[in-house]
């Protein structure tokens, strides 16, 4: 057990000490970006086309939501009373453990 934490030191001296010629001495302080247009108004962007060489298509009107297909929806309860069933179907432990 000794060897193997006298091995393990030394890997991580000579790591350190491996190390020791790369790290630089020198503060390097923090200064955050400027950005002095950021609340100006100016132009805004042209336009883009996210498919290349199709023109731009439009469609009038937006489709009612009632138009759509849904599927029936089952009540809360009826899952919760089917949930208990299957829950009272499962096989109990037969040892109670309590401290």
């Amino acid at each position: 057990m000794k060897t193997v934490l006298l091995v393990l030191f030394l890997f991580a001296a000579a790591t350190v000490f491996g190390q020791a010629g790369y790290i630089s001495s020198q503060t390097f302080p923090y200064h955050p970006p400027e950005h002095p247009q950021h609340a100006s108004t100016h132009a805004l962007a042209a336009e883009q086309y996210v498919r290349s060489g199709s023109s731009y298509s439009a469609v009038h009107g937006e489709k009612p939501l009632w138009e759509f297909q849904q599927a029936p929806q089952v009540p809360l309860g009826d899952v919760a009373r089917k949930l208990k069933t299957e829950h009272a179907k499962v096989k109990k432990a037969r040892i109670k453990y309590e401290n």
